[in-house]
C-alpha cells in the first residue's frame, strides 16, 4: 500500500513504518480492519480518463465494458 499511493491524506506513512512491530501483534482482523482503515476509499475506483495508466492496471475487458458503458465504442 506504501508503494501504490493508496493511503489515505490523513495518514502519515512515516508513522506505519515505525509501528511494525505493534502490527504484527495484532489478531488477523484486527490487522485487515487497520488496512481497510488506511486506504483513500476515493482512490478505490479508477477515473475513466486515468484507464489507460499502466499504474492502475485495468484490464482490457474492464477498459471495454468501460467503452460500452460510456458509448464510446
Amino acid at each position: 500500500m506504501q508503494q501504490t499511493g493508496f493511503i489515505s491524506y490523513r495518514i502519515n506513512p512515516k508513522t506505519i513504518s515505525e509501528n511494525k512491530s505493534d502490527f504484527r501483534q495484532l489478531v488477523l482482523d484486527e490487522q485487515k480492519q487497520f488496512l481497510i482503515e488506511l486506504l483513500d476509499k476515493n482512490q478505490l475506483c479508477v477515473n475513466y480518463s486515468e484507464i489507460d495508466d499502466k499504474d492502475f492496471n485495468v484490464n482490457e475487458e474492464d477498459k471495454r465494458l468501460n467503452d460500452q458503458f460510456y458509448s464510446l465504442k
